[in-house]
């Protein structure tokens, strides 16, 4: 039929062949000069909707080329006119296919640019595919490291919690350390304004008439035959004469009237019963008392009050016969 429209109209008829798409197509030996063969650089594209439309018609234009071949024979009619109509629209149809080829190589390449930007698009996302599993491994990282700090977090906290406990305690007894502290101040800034306590031990402000006991320690002994003991006194007794002076009594031992000096009570008399006789013979001793205040209180309203007595004892007596001359000191703590 192809021989047929070729020899009818003049012109060649393009066939539609079937070929292998994953072969590199080439330009038909068969080609008119002047035509321009299609040519794909990678993949042959399918054909499009008027490629198959131009095939169709034509094949029609061949059929009925053939047909009015066969009527022409019989009728010898207008042969000439129905040609130049046919080879009207094959000149058409022609054009129009070269339009759809020219068409169908633009696509291809918008198609290889497409391809290309596709495969760019492909490394760049490969790529991008690398830094999201690099991006995740660090956010994986990253939330272990969130994960450790929230629970050291939650442990500072707990600890911190605890010394604000102790804090709060802390700033509660120092409060009350502080008050304390502030009280004390004032007492001993009262108890300051006391100072210094002026303790006078003069005996002249205090009265001193009682009873007292005294205990007596040996100082020195020497020329008495009682020098290895000492005076039988555990007692003394300070009295009120009737005219108004002071007398110390000593029991078996001195009585003697008491003088005020510098503070103290001095006394001194002579007594025949302070030392041992002398071969039956009395000896006479002379005896000095001092008496002085060891002891003082003072009061928060700065009374005094003697609490301690001292005394001192002299006792010197000449020699008497064989006796040789004698002297003792003693001292004495007296308490009422």
């Amino acid at each position: 039929m192809t021989d047929l429209a070729e020899r009818t109209t003049g012109l060649p008829v393009v066939e539609k062949t079937t070929k292998d798409t994953t072969t590199q197509p080439s330009t038909p030996s068969h080609a008119p000069p002047g035509r321009v063969p299609r040519t794909t650089p990678h993949v042959t594209p399918p054909w499009p909707p008027r490629a198959k439309f131009l095939v169709a018609v034509l094949l029609v234009v061949a059929v009925l080329g053939a047909v009015g071949t066969v009527l022409g024979f019989t009728s010898g009619g207008d042969q000439t006119a129905t040609e130049q109509d046919l080879q009207a629209t094959v000149d058409t149809l022609t054009a129009e296919r070269a339009d759809l080829v020219a068409q169908a190589t633009d696509f291809q390449a918008t198609i290889d640019t497409l391809t290309t930007e596709r495969d760019g698009l492909v490394a760049q996302l490969g790529e991008l595919d690398a830094t999201v599993e690099s991006r995740t491994g660090q956010r994986d990282s990253l939330v272990a490291a969130v994960d450790r700090l929230e629970t050291t977090i939650a442990t500072l906290t707990a600890g911190r919690d605890v010394l604000v406990t102790q804090v709060t305690e802390l700033e509660a007894d120092l409060a009350y350390q502080t008050l304390q502290m502030s009280t004390t101040v004032s007492e001993r800034n009262a108890l300051a304004n006391l100072f210094p306590v002026a303790a006078d031990a003069s005996l002249d402000t205090f009265d001193l008439v009682g009873t007292y006991d005294i205990k007596l320690t040996k100082a020195y002994c020497e020329g008495f035959a009682s020098c290895a003991t000492l005076p039988p006194v555990s007692q003394i007794t300070i009295r009120q004469t009737p005219e108004g002076y002071l007398e110390l009594v000593m029991s078996n031992y001195l009585t003697a009237g008491l003088f005020r000096v510098d503070g103290a009570l001095y006394a001194i008399a002579d007594s025949t019963t302070a030392v041992p006789s002398c071969s039956g013979t009395p000896r006479i001793a002379r005896v000095a008392v001092t008496i002085y205040g060891q002891g003082v209180t003072v009061a928060t309203d700065g009374a005094q009050q003697l609490t301690d007595l001292g005394a001192s004892i002299t006792v010197q007596a000449p020699a008497v016969g064989t006796c040789p001359a004698g002297l003792a000191f003693y001292g004495g703590q007296i308490t009422p």
